[in-house]
């Protein structure tokens, strides 16, 4: 069976497929890879197709799946003080500064 994600170009630059199209043999698995990269906070949810049709496409599409792509970017900023002249503590084993781990 032949398969196509439809829609991919309307997904913008901030996403990438590891492939757009491809055969799938008998009872066998795929995968595609979906990357996201943001250039700005906010939320976007936008629609791709998975289509399959058969490897000749004599048919066109015999069947047809909508999936929902849906991401939410935040802007995190991180300041770490510490006191003059003092030495910065070893984070702990959660990643938080003197909580937990091996932080005395």
């Amino acid at each position: 069976m032949a398969r196509h994600l439809s829609g991919l170009d309307d997904l913008g630059d901030d996403f990438s497929a590891s492939q757009g199209r491809g055969i799938v043999g008998p009872r066998t698995d795929f995968e595609v890879k979906l990357d996201f990269k943001a250039e700005k906070t906010g939320i976007t949810n936008k629609m791709i197709r998975l289509e399959v049709s058969e490897t000749e496409n004599i048919l066109g599409i015999v069947q047809a799946e909508t999936i929902k792509v849906s991401v939410e970017v935040y802007d995190v900023n991180l300041s770490i003080n510490t006191p003059e002249g003092g030495q910065p503590k070893p984070l702990g084993g959660d990643g938080i500064a003197g909580k937990g781990g091996t932080d005395p």
